[in-house]
């Protein structure tokens, strides 16, 4: 039962950007100011529907009130930011999809020129927010990443297409950037540790394990989900080592083509948040064979 659970578990991790879409096309809102100039003029956009988000235990400051809204016309576009007095959307970061073929998704973060307007503190905790909303997307898909400043253009910051766990390392490398322009440490903004997922490789067909690199705190009580698409998986505890492994195995018994059977594995570590530290989630790919797990 234990692991059946945790098969369950797994389906929804992975189903996350689905449910990301899915909600885009719910809560949709016409006529409403979402683009990279918004990024960087900070002004407020009317929208039809702004959603309150729940507060994700990354944030450091949870007092804090983030919305989400939604633009569904292409390139469809999650902005999240907050409300002012007026009930107008101030968008802080956008999440862009581009659709077709060459499917990829943008990641905009807002530069000093939000952060002047809104508080340091708010820029951190959002860039914390905004790392929370980015785990939920595909990570068999291509990322870019933008910080904005005070020019009329956004450039991605990487010339070259980001793997998911590659962004998630920038978006924490810029969460760290914000932590340290607000001054000496202080325990109620904790210092944030990756950990690496330096390997990940297949024993037998249905085999999977990996490696993590990391402080031994991120280890203890945390987990490694594996996932392979439409709905196997399994669930795993690391030892002190850094080492998970399972056998991933489909709950629903239903029989596969040869290419859902081979098919990449997802890997996600499960996070930890510790007093002073918080190891944060973060993910992997593993390809048919073996070899080090997605960039």
């Amino acid at each position: 039962m234990k692991r059946v659970a945790g098969v369950i578990l797994v389906s929804l991790l992975t189903a996350g950007f689905v449910f990301l879409v899915l909600y885009r096309s719910k809560t949709g809102s016409s006529g409403a100011e979402l683009s990279l100039e918004t990024c960087q003029s900070f002004q407020a956009s009317p929208v039809d529907r702004a959603r309150l988000l729940t507060p994700s235990a990354l944030v450091s400051d949870r007092s804090i009130a983030f919305y989400s809204a939604v633009r569904t016309a292409e390139p469809r576009t999650l902005a999240l930011g907050y409300m002012d007095a007026n009930q107008a959307f101030h968008p802080t970061a956008l999440i862009i999809d581009s659709p077709g073929p060459a499917a990829s998704t943008q990641i905009v973060v807002p530069g000093d020129k939000c952060a002047a307007v809104a508080g340091r503190q708010y820029d951190l905790s959002a860039v914390e927010q905004l790392y929370t909303l980015a785990l939920t997307l595909d990570p068999l898909r291509q990322f870019s990443l933008a910080v904005c400043g005070n020019s009329a253009s956004c450039p991605p910051s990487d010339k070259q297409p980001l793997a998911h766990a590659a962004l998630l390392r920038a978006l924490a490398a810029q969460r760290q950037l914000r932590a340290e322009a607000i001054g000496p440490y202080q325990p109620s903004m904790p210092r944030w540790a990756p950990v690496e997922i330096t390997q990940a490789k297949r024993g037998g067909h249905d085999e999977v394990s990996v490696k993590l690199a990391g402080n031994r705190a991120a280890f203890e009580g945390a987990t490694v989900a594996f996932s392979r698409r439409p709905h196997a998986g399994c669930i795993a505890s690391i030892d002190a080592q850094g080492f998970a492994a399972c056998v991933i195995e489909d709950p629903h018994g239903d029989e596969h083509s040869e290419d859902e059977e081979n098919g990449p594995v997802i890997v996600t570590y499960s996070g930890k948040v510790l007093p002073g530290s918080t190891y944060p989630p973060n993910t992997g790919v593993i390809d048919k064979g073996s070899g080090p797990a997605g960039p």
